[in-house]
């Protein structure tokens, strides 16, 4: 399965990548302890800015969207298709709101989406998804999402549990994705895949943050390891 912006890396069913994702909850949260990995979060919470309004998390994992970007339980429905994922998300964020499920689960409309650290990239049909975003929003809701690139090939930190992903060819044409369906794009940015090849301890935090913010406008697909992109809904 491919498209003309991105190619899908391995024949798994919907039922397998949820079961991986079942057997990696308990560890997940490790994954984001050491100091590449906050200099990350400290760039995405600086990228976005404020989090406007209803707020859902697609594909929110654990809810570590919501503790780094502090967003209050009132405000706040996380859905993910993994029950362990949504049930380690319960035990760490017992205020905010968790669903097993996807936007469709959410039944309600929001002001804000997110779907951070690849979460959409391993939805066979995007398209779909995007679809369900685009119903369940408000005119003038804002999107951000994290989408793997071509220099996630091997370097991705799930790779080793065969999950398979979407892997963006044409960040222009990922855009198109939203365009099409009324939304306009704020911005895309990149995260460069040089940094998988050096150890967590290589930087401080404050020095990785550094050599984030620099790479901030990184477009080359071959170079990326992540693209990120905001996207306003038209009213």
């Amino acid at each position: 399965m491919s498209a003309s912006w991105a190619e899908w890396t391995a024949p798994h069913t919907p039922g397998e990548i949820v079961g991986a994702y079942d057997a990696l909850a308990g560890d997940y949260d490790e994954m984001f302890e050491g100091p590449r990995s906050l200099a990350e979060d400290d760039t995405i919470r600086a990228w976005i800015g404020r989090v406007e309004g209803r707020v859902l998390d697609v594909g929110c994992g654990t809810g570590h969207a919501a503790r780094i970007l502090d967003i209050p339980p009132d405000d706040y429905l996380g859905v993910d298709p993994s029950q362990e994922m949504v049930r380690q998300a319960r035990l760490r964020s017992p205020g905010h709101r968790f669903r097993v499920g996807g936007v469709r689960a959410s039944g309600d409309v929001f002001d804000t989406v997110l779907s951070l650290y690849g979460s959409l990239g391993h939805d066979a049909c995007l398209g779909c998804t995007l679809n369900a975003i685009t119903l369940h929003t408000n005119p003038g809701a804002r999107f951000v999402g994290m989408f793997f690139g071509q220099g996630s090939k091997g370097r991705s930190r799930v790779d080793s549990h065969g999950i398979p992903r979407w892997i963006v060819r044409d960040p222009l044409g990922l855009a198109r994705l939203f365009t099409l369906r009324g939304w306009g794009i704020e911005w895309v940015r990149g995260f460069g895949a040089w940094w998988r090849d050096h150890e967590e301890g290589a930087l401080s935090r404050l020095g990785w943050r550094a050599m984030f913010a620099a790479e901030r406008h990184l477009s080359r697909p071959e170079d990326s390891y992540h693209y990120v992109v905001s996207a306003r809904k038209r009213a």
